[in-house]
C-alpha cells in the first residue's frame, strides 16, 4: 500500500496533545464523569430516553475536550474541501458508499461461514442498544449518531490515528486506524459476550473503518470521512425504522 501518497494535513503538537486527553474521555472518562454526576445527584438510568440522554451528554463532553486543540485543523481541512475538490468530493463521497457496502457484504460472507462452522449465536450488542434507543427517542439519537458521534470519531480516528500515521506509512495509517475504530465499537461490550462473538463483530466495523480511511486520502480532507461517516450511520438508522 505504499504506493502515491496525497496530502492530507498535519498533525501539530496541540492535535496530538488533544488526542492523548480525547481517546480516554471517549472510552471511558466521559462515561464515568456522567456516572458520578447521576451518583452525586442521586440520579439513576432506570429508562430508555434516560440513556439516550446519557451517551448524547457522554458525545458531547468528549467533543468539548478534542474541539479546542482540533479547531484549527478541522478549519483548514473544510478549506481545503472546498478549494481544492468542491463538487468532486459528490463522487468520492459515492465511491465511498459503494465501497462500504461492497467490502460489508464481502465480511457478512466471511462472518456467516464462522458463525456456521463454529456454531456460535452472533449478538451485536452495540447495534442493538442503537435500534432499541433510535426506535425509542429519535430525536436525540439521529443528533448523536448522524451528526456528533461521525465528528468524534472522525478526529479521532482519522484525525489522529490516519493523519498521525499517514506520511510515515501509509499500510499503518490504514491498518491502525481501521484496527481502533472497530475496537471503539465493541469495547464497552467485550467482557459481556465470548470472545469468538466479540472478533465477529470487530470484523464487521473494519468495510466502514477502510471506506472512511480510503475517502479521507482521496479527498484530502477529514471533512469528507466526517461526511460519510453521517451519511452511513444515517442509512443504517433508516434501515431501522424501516423494518419497524
Amino acid at each position: 500500500m505504499e504506493t502515491k501518497k496525497h496530502n492530507i494535513g498535519t498533525l501539530h503538537k496541540r492535535e496530538v496533545i488533544g488526542g492523548i486527553l480525547g481517546w480516554p474521555m471517549f472510552l471511558l472518562g466521559s462515561q464515568l464523569l456522567v456516572a458520578l454526576i447521576l451518583w452525586l445527584f442521586h440520579r439513576k438510568l432506570n429508562s430508555l430516553s434516560g440513556l439516550a440522554w446519557y451517551n448524547l451528554i457522554v458525545t458531547l463532553i468528549t467533543l468539548g475536550v478534542l474541539l479546542p486543540f482540533f479547531l484549527p485543523f478541522l478549519r483548514q481541512q473544510f478549506t481545503w474541501l472546498t478549494a481544492l475538490r468542491g463538487k468532486r468530493t459528490f463522487g468520492d463521497l459515492g465511491i465511498g458508499i459503494g465501497l462500504y457496502f461492497g467490502l460489508s457484504f464481502g465480511v457478512n460472507l466471511i462472518t456467516e461461514l464462522l458463525i456456521r462452522k463454529l456454531g456460535i449465536t452472533p449478538e451485536n450488542t452495540n447495534q442493538a442498544v442503537v435500534e432499541k434507543l433510535v426506535t425509542t427517542v429519535p430525536p436525540i439519537m439521529i443528533l448523536d449518531v448522524c451528526l456528533l458521534a461521525p465528528l468524534t470519531e472522525e478526529v479521532l480516528c482519522r484525525g489522529l490515528i490516519f493523519c498521525g500515521l499517514y506520511r510515515h506509512s501509509r499500510f499503518w495509517a490504514y491498518a491502525l486506524s481501521m484496527a481502533v475504530f472497530s475496537f471503539a465499537h465493541v469495547f464497552a461490550y467485550v467482557l459481556d459476550q465470548p470472545p469468538l462473538v466479540s472478533l465477529i463483530n470487530f470484523l464487521s466495523y473494519l468495510p466502514a473503518g477502510f471506506a472512511l480511511a480510503w475517502v479521507y486520502e482521496r479527498s484530502e480532507s477529514i471533512w469528507a470521512s466526517i461526511f460519510l461517516h453521517g451519511i452511513i450511520n444515517s442509512i443504517a438508522l433508516l434501515l431501522v425504522f424501516g423494518m419497524r
